[in-house]
């Protein structure tokens, strides 16, 4: 990858924060690239494939997609377990503090959903379909990625190791970011998950 250009959607977002992570899991620095910005996943993958770029960061069906077309897949951050703070729910503590109940009743729905849609794989597509608006295929690799493989992760709280890593990144354009951490920034809430995993709740949505 060294001496290679990179493409990201834009300096700063998910992706670009997930490339540095795959950088650095692939022990190479992000001194030793070029990152350029390519807006939009149709723009991206056609730069990969005339080879206007040589790598970059897919979610799924992308990825999948892109190695159907010939590329290759040099690490898939889930795979590796590499900590990387992805997919988040994000709440003002104020508003936790004052409506509690009501943030423990929308996990409470994510939990069930989740649960749900592991057993009906037909309307779970049916509802990616519906409401991302992409083909058969795409909604069924979307499903066995996220959902089938992935989705109880959302039982765990972000690795603090992966919010740190992007803290530092932000702190090297943003001096508000330097010396925080996720401790000082409070970014962690273990205890509406805690309640859940301490009641029967989670083993009932399973059955």
């Amino acid at each position: 990858m060294r001496g290679k250009i990179l493409a990201v959607g834009g300096f700063g977002a998910a992706n670009h924060m997930a490339l540095l992570v795959a950088l650095e899991k692939l022990g190479v620095s992000a001194k030793d690239v070029t990152i350029i910005r390519v807006a939009g996943g149709a723009a991206q993958m056609t730069a990969l494939s005339k080879g206007a770029v040589h790598g970059l960061m897919f979610n799924e069906p992308q990825a999948t997609i892109a190695v159907k077309f010939g590329m290759q897949s040099l690490v898939d951050l889930m795979e590796s377990k590499t900590p990387f703070p992805q997919n988040c729910f994000i709440v003002k503590r104020p508003y936790i503090e004052a409506n509690r109940y009501r943030v423990t009743n929308f996990l409470k729905a994510v939990v069930e959903s989740i649960y749900l849609l592991k057993k009906d794989r037909p309307l779970a597509i049916r509802l990616i379909k519906k409401y991302i608006r992409v083909s058969d295929e795409e909604a069924a690799i979307g499903y066995d990625y996220y959902l089938a493989k992935h989705s109880e992760g959302i039982l765990d709280l972000p690795d603090r190791r992966g919010l740190q890593f992007v803290i530092d990144e932000t702190a090297k354009s943003n001096p508000k970011a330097s010396g925080q951490t996720p401790q000082s920034l409070k970014l962690l809430e273990p205890s509406i998950l805690d309640q859940l995993k301490k009641s029967s709740f989670i083993e009932q949505a399973k059955k």
